[in-house]
């Protein structure tokens, strides 16, 4: 049973306690005193309303159970269903248009363009989720796609598939090797990795060991020295090794569409319906490239249907899926989606 602690008039868990008096309020300018009063005052306010909310949502799906059960096997007219959910005021009328302005927001909420995922921290696989949302992750990616094949037993399981597993453990050796490569021997036969003296070290069994060829694509890690839990590289200047005085064409729908790039609930819930200019401090894709190739005395021009000003020195095509929240569901492969197949030739 979870040990309750009490603040003010609320009987607080523990561990709540803990994290927010040793760890959240530290280093702010606001005392344990003050946030439980204040918090107290607005459940005082709002639990109230809230359970009302929760009764009229009780109340809405036991309706709408009652309507499946009563029409048990119909073939339900869509006219019909929509006027049922009227009646029952799932269905309101829309409003007028209105704007909601927030004060004291975070800037990573408020001003900096990213995927926002809510999630119950109490289930790590949805919190692990969460943190990918922000960072993506390769194996994640490569694990649930086609990009790994399924032969050899390697197929994608409602539990997890050892064989594809180390597939995926293969892949990623592989990229380290080629672009982050070791001076000797190669990363699929490293067993561990030292940091000594600001230097990456790659360590192989036989006590033999070996440092980047170069070292300056180690940038840092996180947590413990002798036991770091991440360990960033940076592999600079050579995602697009454009030379100068070239002409960039720039193909692709998502390429110039910084939705594409965020995913849902980043400002709207399905994340669709947001134009570029609103994610401030945010470059799309191509506008990044288009920074850095002027920069480089390149011109550079973006093609939503692949037609183009000039003949192209080289070509970038960027695709990817639209974004959703919720309801659709990942991808399984990595076909190409409707808007980029004309591409292809």
């Amino acid at each position: 049973m979870t040990n309750r602690l009490k603040r003010g008039n609320l009987q607080v868990s523990e561990i709540l306690v803990d994290f927010i008096e040793k760890e959240a309020l530290p280093d702010t300018s606001i005392s344990a005193d003050k946030f439980w009063s204040k918090l107290e005052l607005i459940l005082d306010k709002f639990v109230p309303e809230n359970k009302k909310l929760l009764e009229v949502r009780a109340k809405m799906k036991g309706q709408v159970d009652d309507f499946y059960k009563t029409n048990s096997g119909r073939n339900i007219p869509h006219d019909e269903y929509v006027s049922f959910l009227k009646d029952i005021n799932y269905i309101v009328p829309e409003g007028d248009s209105f704007k909601i302005e927030t004060k004291n927001v975070d800037p990573e909420l408020a001003i900096k363009a990213g995927p926002q995922l809510v999630v119950p921290v109490t289930n790590a696989r949805y919190a692990l989720n969460a943190a990918n949302a922000r960072w993506g992750s390769l194996y994640d990616a490569l694990y649930g796609t086609d990009a790994i094949s399924e032969n050899g037993d390697a197929k994608k399981s409602a539990s997890y598939n050892p064989i594809r597993g180390q597939k995926v453990v293969g892949f990623g050796r592989d990229f380290l090797d080629k672009n982050f490569s070791l001076e000797t021997g190669s990363h699929k036969d490293v067993i561990g990795y030292d940091i000594v003296s600001n230097t990456l070290i790659a360590n192989f069994k036989g006590n033999i060991n070996s440092k980047l060829k170069n070292q300056d694509q180690y940038i840092g890690f996180q947590g413990d020295i002798n036991n770091p839990s991440c360990i960033l590289l940076k592999n600079n200047n050579k995602t697009l090794p454009i030379q100068s005085d070239k002409h960039i064409l720039v193909i692709g729908n998502a390429a110039n569409k910084i939705t594409k790039h965020m995913g849902g609930w980043t400002i709207t819930w399905q994340g669709r319906e947001n134009n570029n200019d609103e994610f401030p401090n945010s470059l799309s894709i191509f506008d990044a490239i288009k920074l850095k190739a002027e920069s480089n005395g390149s011109t550079i021009e973006f093609s939503d249907n692949a037609l183009y000003s000039k003949k192209p020195d080289l070509v970038i095509f960027v695709f990817g899926e639209d974004p959703y929240a919720e309801g659709d569901g990942d991808r399984n492969n990595l076909f190409y989606q409707h808007q980029d197949k004309n591409f292809k030739n």
